[in-house]
C-alpha cells in the first residue's frame, strides 16, 4: 500500500488534522438515498413525499461543493485544523540511527524514546530545525523496521495523556525493573494487548497507531487509508450505516422548511462532526444563557430511596465531600431519588461542580498549561462567564459552574470532544493499572528475548 494517514493514538484523528471535506462528490446520490430512507421510514408529520425528500437532500449535499471542492464556509468554525501548532506530532518508538535493524522482534520499553516532528509517514519523521546560520532545514529520520508499531499522537494529545492519567500503582509485575519512562510503559502497554492491530481497519491494512482495543466513539466510518471525509468513500459500509441510523437534526430541519445550504449545519450534527472538533475551544457565555435543571445532564437512573434517606441524615458538609468524589451521573441519580435529596443537591450543586472541575472527575475542563496557548484561550472564554472577577474564574466561588458545565456538555462541540478524549485516557489508565499489577497481557518480546539467551 502507498502513503496513508496516521491516526492519533489518543484521538483517532488523522495526521491531516481531520476531515477537510463533507463527503466525496461521487457519493452524493448514494448518501442522499440512504438519508432519505432513514427519514421517510419514521413518517413524521411534515416530511415531504419520497421523491421531493430525495431531491431536497441531494440539493443540500451538492450545495457543499464548489465544483469538486468543499466551499470554505461550509464547515463550522470549531472544525479548525488540529495541525496549527509546530511541531505537530510526537512519535513514540525505537530510533537507533547507528543500528536501525538491531531488533528482530520488538524493542522493549527501555529502548523507546519520544520525538517531536512536523510530519510523519509510515517510513520517516520530518523535523524542522535551524542550521548554525539560522536557516530552516528539514531533518528526515527513518524509523526502525517495525514502522507499523510506532505510536503517533498530536502533540497536544500527548500532553493531555500525561496531564489526565490518574494515580497509578507501583510496577509490582516488574520487580527487576521498578522504573520506566511513561513513553516506555505506554509502548509496552499498547504492544502487549491481545488482538491483531489491523482489526481496526480492513484485513489488508496496517495498524496506523489508533488502537483496536480502545473505543474512540462514532468514528469508524471515517477510518481507512485516508481521513478526508466526514462520511467516507463507502456509504453502504456497515459503520457508515450505523452512524446514520438516525438523523434527527436533518429530519427536523426539513420538517421546519429549511432547504439547501441551510440544511448543512443539521447534516453536520447528524454526521457527528463534533468528534473532530478542536478540543481547545472553551464556550463563551451568551447574553441569554440557559439555566439548566438537574435532569438536563442525565435522563434516567435513580438510587434506592431507603439508602438515600440514611445518607441524607449526614451533615451537609460531609454530603458535599462525598458527592464531590462521586461521578456527575451518580450525583444526579442521587438527586432523583427523593424530593429531599433533590433539594439538598440543588443547594450545593454549584459547589459540587466547582470541586469536580478543580480537583475531580471534571478536571479535564481545565486548560493544560503545557499545551501552547491553551491557558490564555481558556481564560478569555472563562472571563466571559464572570467578567467582574479579579481572580482566576474557576477558583471563584461565585462562578456559574452549573451553566458552564451544561454548556460544555450540551452546546460546545469542542468540549464534547475534550470529554471524549478524557474518557479515552481513562481507558488507557485501566490498561496501565492492569499492566503494572499483572504485566504483559501478551508477550510480544519472546523473539528478542530468545535471541539474547
Amino acid at each position: 500500500m502507498g502513503c496513508h494517514h496516521w491516526f492519533c493514538l489518543l484521538s483517532g484523528v488523522g495526521s491531516n488534522g481531520g476531515p477537510g471535506m463533507f463527503h466525496p462528490l461521487h457519493n452524493v446520490e448514494a448518501l442522499a438515498s440512504l438519508l432519505s430512507e432513514r427519514i421517510a421510514i419514521q413518517k413524521f408529520p411534515g416530511i415531504p413525499p419520497d421523491d421531493e425528500l430525495l431531491e431536497i437532500l441531494r440539493d443540500a449535499l451538492l450545495k457543499n461543493f464548489d465544483g469538486e471542492n468543499k466551499q470554505s464556509d461550509r464547515f463550522p468554525p470549531y472544525l479548525v485544523d488540529w495541525c496549527e501548532d509546530e511541531p505537530e506530532f510526537v512519535v513514540i518508538g525505537h530510533f537507533d540511527d547507528s543500528d536501525p535493524w538491531k531488533y528482530d522482534g520488538l524493542p522493549n520499553g527501555a529502548d523507546i524514546t519520544v520525538r517531536t516532528c512536523s510530519a510523519a509517514t509510515e517510513w520517516y519523521t520530518l523535523e524542522k530545525l535551524l542550521d548554525p546560520e539560522g536557516h530552516l532545514v528539514h531533518q528526515v529520520t527513518y524509523l526502525a523496521p517495525s514502522q507499523s508499531s510506532t505510536a503517533v499522537m498530536f502533540r497536544r494529545c500527548w500532553m493531555y495523556l500525561q496531564a489526565w492519567i490518574g494515580p497509578l500503582p507501583p510496577r509490582t509485575a516488574f520487580p527487576d525493573q521498578p522504573h520506566m519512562s511513561m513513553e516506555g510503559e505506554l509502548w509496552e502497554i499498547i504492544q502487549s494487548q491481545p488482538g491483531e492491530f489491523d482489526d481496526i481497519f480492513s484485513s489488508n491494512s496496517h495498524w496506523y497507531s489508533a488502537h483496536p482495543n480502545i473505543d474512540y466513539g462514532p468514528m469508524k466510518h471515517c477510518w481507512g487509508q485516508y481521513q478526508d471525509y466526514l462520511i467516507g468513500e463507502d456509504v453502504q459500509h456497515n459503520s457508515a450505516k450505523l452512524c446514520l441510523e438516525d438523523v434527527p437534526y436533518t429530519r427536523d430541519a426539513i420538517c421546519q422548511g429549511l432547504r439547501g445550504i441551510d440544511l448543512v449545519p443539521s447534516l453536520l450534527a447528524d454526521f457527528q462532526s463534533w468528534i473532530f472538533a478542536h478540543p481547545g475551544i472553551w464556550p463563551m457565555r451568551l447574553q441569554e444563557t440557559r439555566s439548566p435543571v438537574l435532569t438536563s445532564f442525565v435522563q434516567n437512573g435513580s438510587l434506592d430511596s431507603q439508602s438515600c434517606c440514611s445518607f441524607l441524615a449526614l451533615p451537609t458538609e460531609l454530603i458535599l465531600l462525598i458527592l464531590t468524589k462521586s461521578s456527575l451521573v451518580g450525583v444526579l441519580q442521587f438527586s432523583a431519588s427523593s424530593k429531599k435529596a433533590r433539594a439538598v443537591v440543588k443547594d450545593i450543586f454549584n459547589q459540587i461542580l466547582r470541586e469536580m472541575v478543580l480537583y475531580g472527575v471534571l478536571s479535564w475542563l481545565k486548560p493544560v498549561p503545557d499545551v501552547p496557548n491553551e491557558v490564555s484561550n481558556a481564560l478569555t472564554a472563562l472571563k466571559s462567564w464572570l467578567p467582574e472577577s479579579t481572580e482566576y474564574p474557576l477558583e471563584a466561588a461565585e462562578f456559574p459552574f452549573a451553566s458552564f458545565v451544561f454548556s460544555c456538555f450540551v452546546d460546545s462541540p469542542s468540549m464534547r470532544n475534550r470529554r471524549r478524549l478524557a474518557g479515552i485516557v481513562k481507558q488507557f489508565e485501566a490498561m496501565w493499572v492492569q499492566y503494572r499489577r499483572n504485566g504483559w497481557t501478551v508477550n510480544r518480546w519472546e523473539l528478542e528475548e530468545s535471541d539474547e539467551e
